[in-house]
């Protein structure tokens, strides 16, 4: 099975979000904007793992939680990747006081190396992916 690891939003976020995804769409462009149940931000992608792998990854991430102080976090700018020239994913930022969740990222993905996931490679970019272009 396919896994991430992801924080779930607040109702009154993905309500924001929703209300921003309609004042975008009046582009009319051809973007198929994710659904607010869908609506999360990205930690860690762990590709395909097997069932037998799924406690070691509860265990790493229940320590992580245990040791997590919760955190407010503020929406940001809307972007795009990989560029917005050429843009195929379009997001709004997530930002944190005290960088908290590039802190969480960093030490997930530590955490989760010591049980043979891969490290990221790419600088970690807190964003909530609002929808996908088409073509």
């Amino acid at each position: 099975m396919r896994l991430f690891v992801a924080i779930d939003l607040s109702d009154s976020v993905k309500q924001q979000l929703e209300e921003l995804i309609t004042e975008l769409n009046t582009c009319r462009a051809d973007v198929r904007w994710v659904h607010s149940d869908s609506m999360h931000l990205t930690l860690k992608f762990l590709g395909n793992v097997a069932p037998q792998e799924l406690v070691a990854i509860d265990k790493v991430l229940s320590r992580i939680v245990a040791t997590t102080q919760p955190a407010r976090g503020r929406l940001r700018n809307v972007g795009s990747f990989p560029h917005l020239r050429r843009p195929r994913v379009l997001w709004i930022g997530v930002e944190t006081d005290n960088g908290m969740l590039s802190s969480l990222q960093t030490n997930l993905d530590a955490a989760l190396s010591k049980i043979g996931f891969s490290k990221e490679n790419r600088r970690f970019r807190p964003h909530i992916t609002l929808g996908r272009i088409r073509g």
